[in-house]
């Protein structure tokens, strides 16, 4: 279960992606996904997407696997440098 300590925070510096998985959760536990726009001080709540699907990795004795789920879901980024990603658990009350 989440407690009120477990925030996390990934600064993108200059890098602009448009879709980023990495580092956001693999569980279905509920919380809040925020872009911090570093430069305007703006922080927006995030779009959630359907995470991407890789293909099947071939292993060294041949054998096909399936990857393991980076996170549940991705997000859309405004493709803009100086992004920041918080993740934290969903407070009481919060839709």
């Amino acid at each position: 279960m989440a407690s009120d300590c477990e925030v996390r925070l990934i600064y993108l510096g200059e890098h602009q992606p448009r879709l980023w998985i990495a580092g956001l959760p693999t569980d279905v536990r509920p919380c809040e996904v925020d872009v911090i726009d570093a430069w305007n001080m703006t922080v927006t709540p995030a779009k959630r997407v359907p995470r991407p699907t890789f293909p099947k990795l071939r292993q060294r004795s041949g054998a096909l696997r399936d990857p393991q789920p980076l996170a549940s879901f991705a997000i859309e980024l405004p493709s803009k440098p100086y992004q920041a990603i918080r993740i934290r658990p969903r407070r009481n009350g919060a839709v």
